[in-house]
């Protein structure tokens, strides 16, 4: 069982979602938990001070984020040794978004404990299949919020669920996704950066500073992006004008609802 007083929660969150779920799963503990974004450039040193951690992530087309893929590299040594409970957020399924870090930890001398899927409001704004009504949103969350006060309490209770973390889980994420985003050409993950439509554009520059990976910067009062985006939907979130895409198209924009997150 977790020794509460030194845990640490530490999470990636693009739109939101991830963010509420883990603040959410935290209130439910009683407990005191430093809850840190890897964002935060104090993360890595109070990532390395705890014993148990919390982590907790969305998952994209059944993968990690790039964002989080280069954190955990990057932290190796300070995963090793520790106990690690896992938290997927996905849109719909996944097979083993919480394997696909737990895997790594692995490698890297981590204990993990468990792990939690938990279903979250769609973030990818500019594919229509994607977007989803304000009800059925709220609902979602509704449903997430019970799912979350139950995975706290067997938390509490030492009895760690362990979603996503068996091979027929890995079985299911390969053959479900990864595997068709190494077949085709056209993937998601072939996307090297979003697309602007620059008559929209208006160089405001309110996407520039909030990009998790320092890939936006202003051009000639044009939003530029270079090649290092993790697909986390941020900018075209941000973006009031519907000048940004990454996957998608414009014109769904107008009738898409982003969390609310």
């Amino acid at each position: 069982m977790f020794a509460r007083k030194f845990t640490i929660a530490i999470y990636f969150s693009s739109a939101g979602n991830t963010k509420y779920c883990i603040n959410q799963f935290i209130s439910y503990l009683h407990e005191d938990v430093l809850t840190v974004s890897i964002e935060d450039v104090a993360c890595a040193k109070h990532l390395s001070k705890h014993q148990d951690v919390i982590l907790a992530y969305p998952i994209y087309f059944s993968d990690l984020p790039r964002i989080v893929r280069e954190f955990l590299y990057k932290n190796s040594a300070n995963f090793n040794g520790k106990n690690v409970f896992i938290i997927s957020t996905m849109e719909a399924f996944s097979g083993d978004g919480t394997g696909c870090a737990a895997r790594i930890l692995k490698k890297f001398g981590a204990n993990i404990t468990g792990g939690a899927h938990i279903k979250m409001p769609g973030f990818i704004l500019d594919v229509g299949i994607f977007s989803y009504s304000h009800e059925k949103n709220e609902r979602i969350i509704s449903q997430a919020s019970i799912k979350i006060k139950h995975l706290a309490e067997l938390f509490m209770a030492g009895k760690y669920p362990k979603h996503g973390l068996s091979l027929f889980h890995q079985i299911a994420g390969f053959l479900g996704q990864r595997l068709w985003m190494k077949i085709y050409d056209k993937t998601p993950f072939s996307k090297s950066k979003p697309t602007l439509d620059e008559a929209r554009c208006t160089g405001c520059g309110s996407c520039v500073k909030p990009c998790p990976m320092a890939n936006i910067s202003l051009v000639a009062r044009k939003a530029k992006f270079d090649d290092n985006c993790t697909l986390c939907y941020r900018c075209v979130n941000i973006c009031n004008q519907k000048a940004i895409t990454i996957l998608g198209k414009a014109k769904n924009l107008e009738k898409s609802i982003p969390a609310r997150f």
